[in-house]
């Protein structure tokens, strides 16, 4: 997970989005009346099946879009998860993305699927693409932009190192299938250490470890809220 605070960056270079022109090359915002179907094969042809469980979540509802009306895109509250970002436009084609996400923190943006088409990488369009949010984000008064990588990504790492962002932490996503899931064995003698349902009363101290354990800003896309672990006849 990277961070970057507006308070600790220097220096930038900011692009300037072209306004309506759809037919102008390089960074434009996206326009939901037209980018739909460009970014969806964009996004489909970058990461393909290596798109996570968040992802796939994320743009659960939009496989049907590329075939809809114009007007279906701007009402679908599946392409309203697109809408705010950056697309970077060859020859009428989109051949980069970068999207924004807000989040229930003031200040608090979030970075997803920053892709640009293999055809057309190593020109500086992801940079260029990171350098339209920064202005974004600065425009709308935020303070921080968080982002995901894969520890693999070597040129991702890279560039955002140099555009100033600072690890906060790490996580590892164990996969496997159903079919090979075992349970617990819960069985009190045998455990070590025990292993036990937590109790209604304990959600406080289950709060608290997980603060202790966890960094506030790796618990994605959203913070932890301080009732998480608290159940009962109202809230679960």
């Amino acid at each position: 997970m990277h961070t970057r605070k507006h308070a600790h960056l220097h220096t930038f270079m900011l692009i300037t989005a072209p306004s309506q022109d759809q037919s102008k090359n390089g960074p434009r915002p996206i326009n939901l009346n037209s980018d739909i179907p460009g970014i969806l094969k964009l996004l489909e042809h970058v990461f393909g099946a290596s798109m996570d469980a968040a992802g796939r979540q994320m743009f659960a509802g939009t496989a049907h879009l590329a075939q809809s009306p114009a007007i279906f895109w701007r009402l679908s509250p599946a392409a309203a998860k697109l809408s705010l970002g950056f697309v970077w436009v060859e020859n009428g084609r989109i051949v980069g993305n970068v999207t924004v996400l807000t989040s229930n923190t003031p200040g608090r943006y979030l970075v997803v699927n920053v892709a640009v088409h293999p055809d057309f990488r190593r020109q500086s369009i992801a940079r260029l693409l990171m350098a339209q949010v920064d202005n974004l984000v600065r425009q709308r008064k935020g303070n921080q932009i968080l982002l995901q990588v894969v520890k693999q990504n070597d040129a991702a790492l890279n560039l955002y190192n140099s555009l100033d962002y600072t690890t906060i932490g790490s996580q590892t996503r164990w996969l496997a299938s159903s079919s090979r899931l075992r349970r617990l064995d819960l069985n009190q003698e045998r455990a070590a250490p025990p292993i036990r349902e937590l109790k209604r009363r304990e959600w406080q101290a289950a709060f608290a470890l997980d603060q202790q354990v966890l960094h506030d800003d790796l618990n994605w896309p959203e913070k932890l809220k301080s009732d998480a672990y608290k159940t009962g006849f109202w809230v679960k």
